[in-house]
């Protein structure tokens, strides 16, 4: 080390890192941060690589960022270290857990979290938005003061790599993703579409949803025109009042109503039950799926159970590490497919589904949407709950 510190107390360790409280000669308050870096890093450092990023580091100056004062290369291992300015406050995980953050509190540290990414330019990739990282403390001026601190492994290793601080890390999205967590949206309830049937559907099917063909309906002699058809939403009314005053016989209601709407749906020239017109398979021409290009058509479908077939490009959680999602893609507003731990088969898990990443898969679900800020169109989901529900498809 280049100064003399005194190690007070262990305040954070994992995998990558590990900080210390400590002391300075003079008195003051420092973090020390000892890296552990990839070991083949370590000799890229020990040639100048170091000296030079953390030459950068020190050189920064902004209120809202806690400063590098001080670093080197540990002589035993290699392991670079860096002194960080100590500044008193309560972190912003302490404080959620207390009590969640008001409006106001959220639109301070969003300024002051844009104010530092407008300084740090290119490298802002480079700051930590880990509310453990994050402390209130006050200006010169007595105000209050959001302060954040460098991501030191990212720094250190992006420069030994001969990139630019946070390259392929996007400060502005990991903002958005920690005020979204503070400021949650509820997802409102999908809106259920009137129908005749008083049938109740579950949540998500427990097997395979599987619509029984219609029944053969011998075809009018002329064709069926838009004025002929029109007259059928009064016989509708009709008949639902003689069924209402003579106790109900809903099984006859439901069979009219369906036999209505298949008409309905012969004279705009669609089968009935057509909706967003699913492929068929190639092993079963009965069984319909939808595919990704279909997005938009399952984006109006929302509480409807469908079966999708598409490629698994990853795996992922909930933050609040509720549910388990099936990526299917991150484009614009992001496709998953999801399943909620307390709602589910036993041994859908993460070790169960991240063997499907790479695969093609039919996922049998229903159409739901995520929770998402205002203004945003909310990420699509299909939402299951057995493993039946997903099916590897051989190509």
């Amino acid at each position: 080390m280049r100064s003399d510190y005194h190690l007070q107390d262990l305040v954070f360790q994992d995998s990558d890192r590990v900080v210390y409280r400590a002391h300075g000669k003079d008195g003051s308050a420092h973090a020390i941060v000892r890296l552990k870096l990839p070991p083949e890093t370590l000799p890229v450092l020990a040639e100048g690589c170091f000296d030079r990023a953390l030459q950068e580091l020190t050189a920064l100056e902004h209120l809202c960022l806690r400063p590098v004062v001080d670093g080197g290369l540990d002589p035993v291992d290699g392991y670079p270290w860096v002194a960080v300015r100590w500044w008193p406050g309560p972190h912003l995980n302490d404080r959620i857990d207390a009590a969640p953050l008001s409006d106001t509190g959220i639109d301070l540290l969003e300024e002051n979290a844009n104010s530092l990414i407008e300084y740090l330019g290119v490298r802002a990739g480079a700051i930590s938005f880990d509310p453990a990282e994050i402390v209130n403390t006050e200006s010169l001026q007595g105000k209050p003061v959001e302060t954040f601190v460098i991501n030191y492994w990212t720094w250190f290793n992006d420069r030994a790599e001969s990139r630019s601080p946070g390259t392929g890390k996007s400060a502005p999205r990991a903002l958005r993703k920690l005020v979204k967590s503070l400021r949650p949206v509820e997802e409102p309830a999908a809106a259920t579409p009137p129908t005749a049937r008083m049938v109740v559907q579950p949540a998500i099917p427990r097997e395979p949803v599987i619509t029984p063909p219609p029944k053969t309906i011998t075809p009018p002699k002329t064709p069926v025109t838009s004025v002929k058809t029109s007259l059928l939403a009064p016989i509708i009314t009709v008949i639902t009042l003689l069924a209402l005053v003579s106790g109900g016989v809903w099984l006859a209601l439901e069979r009219r109503a369906q036999i209505i709407a298949e008409e309905q749906e012969k004279a705009r020239g669609r089968t009935p039950s057509q909706k967003a017109h699913p492929e068929e398979t190639a092993d079963s021409p009965d069984e319909k799926f939808y595919t990704v290009a279909q997005e938009a058509e399952l984006r109006a479908m929302a509480g409807e159970a469908v079966t999708l077939r598409a490629k698994i490009a990853g795996y992922s959680q909930s933050e609040d590490g509720k549910t388990h999602f099936l990526i299917i893609h991150n484009d614009g507003p992001g496709f998953r497919a999801g399943v909620r731990k307390n709602d589910s088969e036993e041994g859908l898990d993460q070790s169960y589904l991240q063997q499907f990443v790479g695969e093609t898969m039919m996922i049998s679900g229903q159409v739901a949407t995520l929770k998402h800020l205002p203004g945003t169109e909310p990420p699509l989901l299909i939402l299951f709950n057995r493993k039946a529900h997903l099916q590897r498809i051989q190509e």
